[in-house]
């Protein structure tokens, strides 16, 4: 039965199949969604939780933003009493980028939606050196943790991101403006390195790479492609987010595994870097200073050149006169 609180169009089932062909166990359990009623399970297209998948996002014109928080704002009855702490970050649109091992752009909706999108709005946040130890109850990073609650026993080179995504809104005409989520977070040194490189004269674009592998509530296809002698070449995925375990109608037949999307990604590979303008370095373009006097220097041994050539056509013209004038004078004395 359909859940009549969902706010997306389409229904999200969970299936959990009879594994009579030997298949694995993780492919016996997967979600699907049902635009109609007269759709098939069997026949509609199965999402699984994410194994392995990397998304790349580039990130144009990012701006660097400074802000200040006082105690807990989600427990008021943790709130400090040493005063502001100072929370920095960066921000800006990443656009989801094709490689050499996706032959169509990955994108991303929320489960039970007809939208997709390529662009994710991406936060790198800097972790401070005075982090408490992280609460051992599961938080959301957009919806429950804090700059204090993070921290590791060694924070120079450490980092982790989290993915999330914004509800869309209760619309009848399905008009939703869905918005996801990618933060990143990095050790100060890091943070201030990554920092310094933007504001660079030649400064392109800031590159983001993750793994969203076992990443909680996060959804695709088994990626289907062909293998070649550049690596597994994918059709791109198309990755679902599920915003709620309320979201799907039989919610409480599914494993703890198949949850809401929400949880950090301590662990998952991932790469910030940076991308500079590019140069043509094998020819490289004299000043214009330079490239003048370079001109005038030809200029002036073509005219050398050409002096040295009238001096040679001048004395042949002065032994051609010279000759003619003795052969008229012999010819007159005679």
């Amino acid at each position: 039965m359909k859940n009549t609180n969902s706010t997306y169009p389409n229904e999200v089932i969970f299936v959990r199949q009879q594994n009579s062909f030997n298949l694995p166990k993780e492919e016996t359990e997967y979600l699907v969604e049902k635009r109609n009623d007269f759709d098939e399970i069997e026949k509609l297209v199965r999402f699984f939780p994410v194994k392995d998948g990397t998304i790349e996002l580039k990130i144009v014109s990012p701006e660097y933003s400074k802000s200040y928080k006082h105690g807990d704002i989600y427990s008021i009855s943790k709130k400090k009493s040493a005063g502001f702490s100072e929370v920095e970050q960066i921000v800006g649109t990443g656009i989801i980028l094709n490689n050499i091992y996706k032959k169509n752009k990955d994108s991303f909706s929320i489960l039970g939606s007809r939208e997709y999108s390529d662009k994710i709005n991406v936060a790198i946040h800097c972790l401070k050196t005075d982090s408490k130890q992280i609460s051992s109850r599961e938080k959301s990073v957009l919806g429950s943790y804090t700059q204090g609650d993070l921290n590791f026993d060694d924070l120079r080179g450490s980092g982790f991101f989290s993915l999330s995504c914004g509800k869309a809104s209760d619309n009848l005409d399905y008009n939703f403006g869905e918005e996801f989520y990618l933060e990143v977070y990095l050790d100060d040194d890091t943070f201030r390195d990554l920092l310094s490189k933007i504001y660079h004269t030649e400064f392109e674009a800031i590159i983001v790479r993750c793994n969203l592998g076992n990443l909680k509530g996060v959804y695709a296809e088994k990626p289907t492609g062909i293998y070649t002698e550049n690596g597994f070449i994918t059709d791109g995925q198309a990755y679902k987010l599920l915003y709620e375990k309320a979201d799907v109608s039989n919610y409480t037949e599914m494993p703890d595994y198949f949850g809401s999307v929400g949880s950090i990604s301590k662990g998952n590979p991932f790469i910030v870097d940076v991308y500079y303008a590019s140069k043509d370095l094998k020819k490289p373009k004299p000043n214009k200073a330079r490239q003048t006097l370079k001109e005038h220097k030809q200029t002036l041994e073509t005219l050398k050149f050409i002096g040295s050539n009238n001096k040679v056509n001048i004395i042949v013209l002065y032994i051609l006169m010279f000759s003619t004038l003795l052969y008229l004078a012999v010819q007159f004395f005679e």
